[in-house]
């Protein structure tokens, strides 16, 4: 198969926005659809080497295995010992131990359905997870134990037969990605079977179906420039709210299509791809792919917020110096028969493996080598342990959307509904309730990851919807006194939350045109948990009260958007942050029977102390109960 500068070329339009869009820089919210063009050239790539290995009559799929081993597992391994004495020295054990279960499921080739398992691509608890982006590398060794047997079969019933199945099959991984996408967007993500249909548009051009083509120039050009436009436009509009890897990925992938198919050194896409720089950036693609994300998820755990983009602007740099390293040291020599034979890269691939493996048994069976910490580490971590469900009054008036419970019980209800409080939101609504009973005749309804909103929840949450629509029923037969919306408010950035908040109001002034309204706004927060961010400052609790919240800007700016929605709609609005916080510092302890305590057990659920001291804060005060419009004596000057 013949080499094509071009195709280099492209593997740089690939990696160079999924590490920008790792490094959260503005303009690459869609740099992630690099990993799908990585899939069509990967596909393009192998199925022509076989088919050509094939023609020649030397192909085998030891000598296949043996390719893909050197190609993929010499860097890999480097990658993934680097990365063990900073996990030592950083990591928690909670952290460890899934760093450990990674090490375990990656040279096993399935680390996609460890991280299916463990949270979403797009959350923010996977930027911190050094190995997340070998899912890619596991979707594709997948595909490759399972391809090149199959396309030997097929072969057998000529080009045409084999063309024609991988094409019913692409749309059926197309269909099922899509299908996916409305019940389990997270498996659509990352499994194999939702994702072959991206490698198969590169397997239909690898079998040679256009070799024969020989369009006209300007068609060349027009198909290259559209193939380039696609994918420039997916990386610059697409991100994190869009459905993937349904039929918004035929974007990209198409993209790279054309680009595979037309943009010949002729072309001016083939020779701006061609050009040396972007063909260099190819060549270490590969190891730029593996070092990016370790070095950008060691620096969120050990910086106090988000780390500055010029620190992760220039690990993105440093990441392409060490793949250049790797490439030279590393990638190049282990491509080299003469130096390394087939018996030795099976016998180092299995020792790696082996290594790894044990590790990641010894890590995750060790609850993440809980030794490495001193005492006092210890004991924060152990606070992480809360039980919650009695305070949240969970089963009844909190109910997880893992349990079966369709409705709440009828104790949630005030007894005296219409002259009471009804709290309404989710989980941080069940946390605040606690303080809130202490001072209120209170009724609940809450859910976790469910914000009090009467639409919007259809197809995104369905339970939720639900719910919620207990809650309207609830508010429109007892009318209740008082109704306090809380949430987690920045977690709800895939539906119009402000829209639908609106909506929420106007349908209780319909339904109970009495009722008085309170939005109290988000808490402070402290991912991955306070007594985590504690712990890794090497802090003793009795040491800490005001402490730095790492998302105050984000949860600032919430509460700005929340107050000036509550002043437009004149109902009442309490910040919490300005309850808790002295600018971007917040209260993470409070004195309570002599000790310390803290004010929330992990990354912002309040602990009963916590929901106490706050509940004090905003509701002991008339005037922080009265509606946001309203005006401050003798100033004329909002409240809010």
């Amino acid at each position: 198969m013949d080499y094509r500068r071009e195709i280099d070329g492209l593997r740089a339009f690939a990696v160079v926005p999924v590490v920008l869009f790792h490094a959260g820089f503005q303009g690459f919210s869609g740099g992630f659809v690099g990993v799908d063009i990585f899939f069509v050239i990967s596909g393009y790539l192998i199925t022509g080497i076989i088919l050509a290995e094939k023609e020649a009559g030397r192909f085998t799929l030891a000598a296949f295995y043996e390719r893909r081993a050197r190609r993929i597992l010499p860097a890999l391994f480097v990658v993934m010992f680097a990365c063990l004495p900073f996990a030592w020295f950083w990591l928690l054990p909670r952290e460890m131990r899934d760093f450990s279960e990674s090490l375990l499921a990656v040279p096993l080739f399935l680390s996609n359905h460890l991280f299916l398992s463990e949270s979403g691509y797009f959350q923010p608890a996977a930027e911190a997870k050094p190995l997340l982006h070998t899912w890619s590398l596991a979707v594709e060794e997948q595909y490759y134990l399972l391809f090149p047997p199959l396309l030997m079969l097929l072969w057998r019933f000529g080009k045409r037969a084999t063309a024609a199945f991988l094409v019913v099959l692409g749309l059926a991984s197309l269909a099922l990605a899509h299908a996916l996408l409305q019940s389990r967007p997270e498996a659509a993500f990352y499994i194999l079977p939702t994702r072959a249909w991206e490698l198969l548009i590169g397997a239909l051009i690898g079998l040679g179906l256009f070799a024969g083509l020989q369009p006209a120039r300007w068609l060349r050009e027009v198909g290259a420039a559209s193939g380039l436009a696609l994918i420039v436009y997916a990386i610059l509009y697409f991100d994190s709210t869009t459905p993937f890897p349904g039929p918004h990925a035929l974007v990209p992938t198409l993209g790279a299509a054309l680009i595979i198919l037309f943009a010949r050194e002729q072309t001016l896409v083939g020779k701006l791809l061609a050009h040396r720089l972007p063909v260099g950036i190819g060549l270490i693609s590969y190891s730029t792919y593996l070092w990016h994300q370790p070095l950008l998820a060691f620096a969120r755990h050990i910086s106090p917020g988000e780390p500055s983009k010029l620190l992760l602007g220039s690990l993105a740099v440093g990441a392409g110096a060490l793949a250049y390293l790797t490439w030279k040291h590393v990638e190049t020599p282990f491509r080299n028969r003469n130096r390394f034979s087939r018996r030795q890269i099976f016998g180092y691939a299995l020792a790696g493996s082996l290594f790894f493996v044990i590790l990641g048994i010894v890590g995750t069976l060790s609850k993440g080598l809980e030794s490495r910490l001193n005492p006092a580490q210890l004991e924060l971590i152990a606070l992480e342990k809360y039980e919650y469900r009695d305070i949240y009054r969970s089963g009844s008036c909190f109910i997880e959307l893992n349990q079966n419970a369709e409705r709440f019980s009828d104790d949630c209800r005030s007894k005296d509904a219409a002259n009471a409080t009804l709290i309404w939101g989710d989980s941080h609504a069940a946390a605040l309730s606690y303080g809130l009973r202490q001072i209120l005749e209170l009724g609940q309804y809450t859910a976790s990851a469910c914000p009090p909103l009467v639409s919007g929840m259809g197809e995104w949450r369905p339970k939720c919807q639900q719910l919620n629509d207990i809650v309207r029923e609830e508010i429109q037969q007892t009318r209740p006194g008082h109704i306090i919306l809380h949430a987690n408010w920045v977690d709800y950035d895939k539906i119009d939350l402000l829209l639908q908040l609106e909506k929420t109001i106007a349908f209780i002034r319909q339904a109970a045109p009495q009722t008085r309204i309170t939005i109290v706004g988000p808490v402070p927060q402290w991912p991955p948990s306070l007594p985590a961010y504690i712990a890794k400052k090497h802090l003793r609790l009795d040491e800490v009260e005001l402490l730095f919240s790492p998302k105050f800007a984000e949860l600032e700016q919430m509460d700005e958007k929340l107050a000036k929605l509550a002043a437009t709609n004149q109902v009442g609005f309490l910040s919490s942050l300005r309850a808790l916080c002295q600018d971007s510092r917040c209260q993470a302890t409070i004195a309570s029977e002599g000790k310390k305590v803290l004010t929330m057990w992990d990354y912002g659920h309040l602990t009963r102390e916590g929901s106490v001291l706050l509940s004090g804060k905003l509701f002991t005060s008339t005037e922080m109960t009265l509606p946001c419009s309203a005006a401050k004596p003798n100033t004329g000057e909002p409240r809010c």
